[in-house]
């Protein structure tokens, strides 16, 4: 009975990765960018995999980290949960390692082992489809470094390969760094407490929704800021040119009135000033090209309903040092 369950399980195991391989190769893949704390992903993958591991008599070592990165939260636990399956299966014996290193303002996420290797030869194919390394005793179909290859192609996350016939193999995924904010419910990392001390910077907003203008200016004085409250690009040229110098951070809603952006206020005012202000983009969009430009163009993106804890430390980690 076993057996038969582990072949329902292998063939299930085998659409799923099939269908995946089907989404990314699509036209129409679609993701969801956010960015959200490593914590519970690396907890729930050591869970998730311990007792794989177990019965081989792999050690596995999951180094939990409170890092937050921007991705689909659910493909990259795909991808390093396939490359943690993938270290463990070509590994007879040793220790499979997962652990983050900071790679300036992006995170590194390394998988090492100390399994068979791969040969040079091998290393240029092993990303194909149902392709696996030569000598190994894994029960995979070879189809889980297809899916790390495309999902992170799509995303534009780095993916490198290090290994030493015989000795091991270490694979790793880049990703951008994100600010640290606000966790949800189901996260079950420690949750972010609310930034103290006064807010003493000019902060500027540019909301074309009237309410939303006069609620975000009441909340950020109450926090001790300086507020330029306006409507457009145009009203926002205006106040700082009336005031006579930059605010110390913007805040500007993606979508504003007519063709007007956030992102034109951004890139005008910066323009106007002649220095890069910081800057954050308070979004319902959640498409990757959106955190993309961010990426370019060094702004953080805040998505609605807003979080005042993540809007908070947002406005902290954008505005250090420039508080008097």
């Amino acid at each position: 009975m076993s057996r038969l369950n582990r072949s329902f399980n292998s063939i299930e195991t085998l659409l799923q990765a099939l269908l995946d391989i089907s989404r990314l190769d699509s036209s129409g893949a679609e993701f969801n960018i956010t960015s959200f704390s490593l914590g519970s992903m690396l907890q729930g993958l050591a869970e998730d995999l311990a007792p794989l591991a177990g019965e081989k008599g792999i050690d596995l070592t999951i180094v939990p980290s409170s890092r937050w990165v921007t991705s689909d939260q659910r493909y990259l636990m795909r991808c390093v949960q396939n490359l943690v399956v993938n270290a463990i299966q070509y590994t007879e014996r040793g220790r499979v390692l997962v652990g983050c290193r900071l790679a300036g303002n992006r995170l590194r996420i390394e998988v090492w082992d100390t399994g068979i290797g791969i040969s040079e030869k091998d290393k240029a194919r092993v990303f194909k489809e149902f392709t696996r390394g030569g000598g190994g005793k894994g029960t995979g179909m070879g189809l889980g470094l297809s899916i790390v290859e495309r999902a992170c192609r799509h995303l534009e996350h780095p993916v490198r390969l290090e290994s030493r016939l015989g000795h091991g193999s270490m694979f790793s995924i880049e990703v951008p760094l994100a600010a640290p904010g606000y966790v949800g419910s189901g996260e079950s990392a420690m949750v972010e407490a609310m930034p103290e001390g006064s807010l003493d910077l000019i902060v500027m907003i540019v909301e074309n929704d009237a309410d939303e203008l006069h609620a975000m200016t009441r909340k950020l004085e109450n926090w001790g800021a300086s507020v330029l409250a306006a409507g457009s690009t145009a009203e926002a040229v205006a106040l700082m040119q009336e005031i006579g110098t930059p605010p110390d951070i913007l805040l500007a809603d993606y979508q504003l009135d007519d063709e007007d952006t956030g992102i034109d206020t951004i890139r005008t005012l910066r323009a106007l000033a002649g220095e890069e202000i910081p800057a954050v983009i308070i979004s319902a969009n959640r498409q990757r090209e959106l955190f993309q430009l961010g990426q370019e163009m060094s702004f953080s993106v805040l998505n609605k309903p807003v979080q005042l804890v993540r809007l908070r430390a947002l406005i902290d980690w954008q505005t250090r040092g420039r508080a008097a």
